[in-house]
């Protein structure tokens, strides 16, 4: 942000992020006790609601809010960046399993209100998809009965249902076609760099 004109002392609060929230949680499962670490950050709140994706990964990266924040301003976007993650490999276990780790991660978020409509609404990231979004959802519903803005929570890729996953990557490759950028043209010409790790670098690549 060097070349932005702003006040001393500034940019150095623009960049760090509000606060980071960590739970542990436990669920039984396969007869045994499986304890679990998660995490929320949220960049700022002078936007509300904050919004981001939740990842579950075995070595998640959690503070991602800031570029989601600056990048909802860019474009004057009325929401605040948040991004949230769940130290946990979903390959290793069942859909059934995941849905009750999904739960009982919600319920922890919602116990010290970092999520719900109108506060912070979570999306898919890295091993999250609709699916997950449609339990955490489901299950903020049934803890807030009476919440008449329940079916917001979300950010609009639950809606999805799978039908259209990639709309990640192809809006971007309109949005270089529209700039005239050459996405495959080779390192001599337009370069285009594609970062960081996420759904929509993923799509990106694929589309």
């Amino acid at each position: 942000m060097s070349f932005l004109d702003l006040p001393e002392g500034l940019a150095e609060r623009i960049v760090q992020c509000n606060s980071t929230y960590t739970v542990r949680f436990g669920v039984r499962l396969r007869g045994r006790m499986y304890s679990f670490v998660g995490w929320r950050s949220v960049h700022s709140e002078h936007c509300e609601p904050v919004k981001g994706g939740i990842r579950f990964a075995p070595t998640p990266m959690s503070r991602r809010s800031r570029p989601l924040r600056l990048k909802c301003a860019l474009v004057d976007v009325p929401f605040g960046g948040s991004k949230g993650a769940l130290k946990i490999d979903p390959r290793e276990w069942t859909p059934q399993e995941l849905e009750r780790i999904t739960r009982r991660f919600t319920q922890e978020f919602n116990k010290r209100g970092l999520i719900g409509p109108g506060v912070n609404v979570p999306a898919p990231d890295v091993g999250t998809s609709e699916r997950e979004m449609a339990w955490m959802a489901d299950e903020l519903r049934r803890a807030i009965p009476r919440c008449h803005q329940r079916a917001r929570l979300r950010d609009g890729k639950t809606a999805l249902q799978g039908r259209n996953r990639r709309t990640h990557g192809r809006i971007v490759i309109h949005d270089a076609a529209s700039a005239k950028i050459d996405v495959s043209a080779s390192a001599a010409s337009d370069i285009c760099v594609v970062g960081p790790t996420g759904l929509a670098s993923l799509w990106l690549r694929l589309a």
